[in-house]
């Protein structure tokens, strides 16, 4: 693979003020408007109320924050009738941002406990109802493995997983290794799977880059049902998602390169949703 493309260190500046006085005074508004009591009795509201709140919330930070979302993952969504695990590798804070941005379906998530006490973001996971798992506690992790599974067969339940447990520090790294205990929650959810890759979600936050248009890929790659998976193991299960997902994720890679060898993110993208 070529070298990755070296960040255009511009005007950075202009950008974080842009963003404080744009996608700041949203997000300061919201978590007064709503966010707080939303995150503190999320029982007391219907979860599509709920869900509006946050979807409109990170569609309208997407944009502002130039995020040039190319994806198929809003219409896989629409499509899925059973309880489903999405299971994805992990680059950055805004994977989130961009899955919830992207799916008008209320989606909900896993994180681990510090996500709970991120700024706005862990309001938002917890306003739609997400979970937290503590990853220094294994039996609290198969408690709440245990109670997200029940949730699932009672209702179809979309829950997005990072089965890397923890975002990669270089984006150009391989995928890292899926801890295989999250696909337990196939058998104890009844669940399909629904593997996703993306990439580029670690540049719009990044200190060092000033563009006009980030490239964010996001593929939903084919369903596959839980019966499909009959007689593996949750290793083996494990190992053929980040299979499935790491693959994608080098050709996204590719597209990134040529991207900036092109200089496309030095013109606006226009619509959000659009190359």
């Amino acid at each position: 693979m070529q070298n990755p493309p070296a960040p255009r260190k511009g005007i950075a500046l202009f950008k974080w003020i842009r963003l404080v006085f744009t996608a700041g005074i949203e997000i300061v508004f919201s978590y007064f408007a709503w966010m707080l009591r939303y995150s503190a009795h999320p029982e007391k509201y219907p979860l599509e109320e709920r869900y509006a709140k946050v979807h409109g919330l990170a569609l309208s930070l997407s944009k502002k924050l130039r995020m040039n979302l190319d994806e198929n993952f809003s219409s896989s969504v629409a499509s899925l009738r059973r309880s489903t695990l999405i299971v994805s590798n992990h680059l950055s804070i805004m994977d989130i941002v961009a899955l919830l941005a992207l799916s008008q379906r209320p989606i909900t998530f896993i994180g681990k406990k510090e996500v709970e006490r991120t700024p706005f973001v862990g309001r938002c996971v917890k306003a739609i109802g997400g979970f937290f798992l503590d990853r220094e506690d294994p039996k609290q992790a198969v408690r709440l493995f245990m109670r997200i599974g029940k949730a699932m067969k009672q209702s179809p339940t979309l829950v997005v997983v990072y089965p890397e447990g923890t975002r990669l520090k270089d984006p150009f790294q391989e995928v890292g290794e899926f801890h295989a205990g999250t696909f337990k929650l196939l058998e104890w959810g009844d669940a399909d799977l629904l593997p996703l890759s993306c990439f580029g979600t670690f540049r719009p936050l990044s200190k060092a880059e000033h563009e006009r248009s980030f490239p964010v890929e996001i593929k939903a790659l084919p369903l596959k049902r839980k019966e499909e998976f009959d007689g593996m193991s949750t290793v083996e299960i494990a190992s053929f998602a980040r299979k499935e997902i790491a693959s994608q994720v080098e050709e996204f890679k590719r597209y990134d390169i040529a991207y900036y060898e092109q200089k496309k993110n030095r013109v606006k993208a226009g619509k959000w949703w659009r190359k």
